[in-house]
C-alpha cells in the first residue's frame, strides 16, 4: 500500500501536491465545517487520545508547506495565470523538453510552498530541492527509478529547478512578488491549523522543530538537526515581553512574522492552556457553534466545555479569497456582521461580549472584535 500510494501515486500526480501526502488522498478537497464538527464529535466520542498529527518523520512536506499551498486553492485562477506566465518564461531553460509539464507543474508548487519567508536565510535551497527532485522522480517510476536512473532526466530537472533560482533572471521578479503575496494567508493558515491541533478532541503532537516554521520537504530533509539554541533564544525573548500587553505582543508578534516567535509563542500559549486546564481538553464535551452573518463561511468556531469551564474557539477559513475579495489586508478585513452564537447554556461571564438590543443581550459573540489583531480567539469563561 505504502509503496504503492505514497511512493509512486503521490509523485506521479501533480494536480495538488498539498494533499500528496501521508494519510491523505489526493482525490480529497478538505471538509466542510459541518463535516468537520461531526468528525470531531465522532473522535470525542471514540477516540479522544487520538494524536493530532500535524508533521512527522515521514510527512511528504511539512506543515507550513501545506499551510502556504492551501492559500493556491483560495486563488485558483491568479494560480493558474500565473503558472502559465512562468511556463511561458522558462521554455527556453528546459533541456531536450525536460523536465516536462508534470514535473515542471510539481517544481512550481514545491518552490511556493517551501521556499523561506521573505528576508530569511535561503537554508541551502538549492540542494535541498535538487535531492528532493531526484528522490520524487524516481519515487514517480514514470521517467527515472531507483533501479536504472535516467540520469539525463534528473539533472535537466534539477537544472531547470536551479535555474528558476538565479534571482536576475524575468521568472525570479515574479515568483518573489507572488511569494511575499501569499506568505501571510499562509501564516494564518499555519496559525489556524495549531490553534485546531491543540484545541480539538485529540491530543497534539509537535514533531521536532515545528514549533518553527516547518518548510521542509521529504525525508531525508525533514529529519535535519534542530536548532534548538534559536529556540531557547525565542523562547527567552518572549518570557521577556511577558509584561507587556497582550495587545501589544500580538502586535509585535504579527510585525516579526516571519521569524516565526509567533507559532512558537502561540504553542507555549496553547500547551499551557492544556495543562492548566486538563479536564476540560482531555474529558470535555466538543460543542459546534453556528456562525451567522455575511461572512459565516470564512469562521471554523466550537467551543469544549466541561461542567462550568468553557473554551470558545474561532479560527478563520478562506482568507485569502475574502482578503481578494474586499481589496484589504489580513489585519484590515472587514467581517461585517458575522457572528459566533452561543447555546443557551454557556456562563454568563462572555456576557461583555454579546451583543444588546433593546436592553436584552444576545449570546452573540462579534468577529470583527475578537479578530481586531490576530484572526483567531480563545476566549476562556474564567
Amino acid at each position: 500500500m505504502a509503496k504503492g500510494v505514497e511512493d509512486t501515486l503521490m509523485y506521479t500526480y501533480n494536480r495538488f501536491i498539498g494533499h500528496n501526502e501521508v494519510g491523505d488522498a489526493p482525490e480529497a478537497f478538505g471538509d466542510l465545517p459541518e463535516e468537520y464538527h461531526q468528525k470531531m464529535l465522532n473522535r470525542q466520542s471514540q477516540w479522544p487520545l487520538s494524536m493530532n498529527g500535524t508533521s512527522t518523520h515521514d510527512t511528504k512536506r511539512g506543515e507550513d508547506v501545506r499551510a502556504r499551498l492551501n492559500v493556491l486553492t483560495d486563488l485558483p485562477d491568479e494560480w493558474f495565470s500565473i503558472v502559465q506566465e512562468w511556463q511561458g518564461l522558462n521554455t527556453s531553460i528546459k533541456q531536450n523538453g525536460f523536465p516536462d509539464a508534470n514535473d515542471e507543474y510539481l517544481i512550481y508548487q514545491t518552490i511556493v510552498g517551501a521556499y523561506p519567508m521573505p528576508g530569511k536565510s535561503e537554508d541551502d535551497f538549492k540542494n535541498r530541492v535538487q535531492e528532493y527532485l531526484q528522490k520524487a522522480l524516481r519515487e514517480a517510476k514514470t521517467h527515472s527509478n531507483w533501479d536504472k536512473p535516467h540520469e539525463e532526466y534528473e539533472a535537466a530537472t534539477k537544472n531547470f529547478a536551479v535555474q528558476l533560482l538565479d534571482t536576475s533572471k524575468p521568472f525570479w521578479k515574479s515568483f518573489e512578488k507572488f511569494h511575499q503575496k501569499i506568505a501571510d494567508f499562509g501564516i494564518v493558515n499555519s496559525l489556524a491549523q495549531v490553534l485546531l491541533k491543540f484545541t480539538s478532541p485529540g491530543i497534539p503532537d509537535v514533531y521536532q522543530g515545528t514549533e518553527l516554521w516547518d518548510f521542509s520537504l521529504v525525508d531525508p530533509d525533514n529529519r535535519r538537526p534542530v536548532d534548538y539554541e534559536e529556540r531557547q533564544q525565542l523562547l527567552e525573548e518572549l518570557e521577556a515581553q511577558a509584561n507587556e500587553t497582550h495587545e501589544n505582543i500580538i502586535a509585535n508578534l504579527w510585525e516579526n512574522r516571519y521569524s516565526a516567535k509567533i507559532k512558537l509563542w502561540l504553542v507555549q500559549q496553547l500547551m499551557n492552556e492544556r495543562k492548566s486546564n486538563v479536564e476540560l481538553f482531555s474529558e470535555g464535551e466538543y460543542v459546534p457553534l453556528t456562525v451567522e452573518g455575511k461572512y459565516k463561511q470564512n469562521v471554523l468556531a466550537f467551543a469544549r466545555s466541561h461542567n462550568q469551564q468553557w473554551c470558545v474557539i474561532a479560527a478563520p477559513l478562506h482568507i485569502a479569497s475574502l482578503s481578494k475579495l474586499q481589496g484589504k489586508e489580513i489585519l484590515a478585513i472587514d467581517w461585517s456582521d458575522t457572528n459566533i452564537v452561543l447555546p443557551h447554556e454557556a456562563p454568563k461571564t462572555f456576557q461583555h461580549l454579546f451583543s444588546k438590543t433593546s436592553g436584552t443581550y444576545k449570546k452573540e459573540i462579534a468577529i470583527k472584535e475578537i479578530f481586531k489583531s490576530l484572526p483567531l480567539a480563545v476566549l476562556k469563561s474564567n
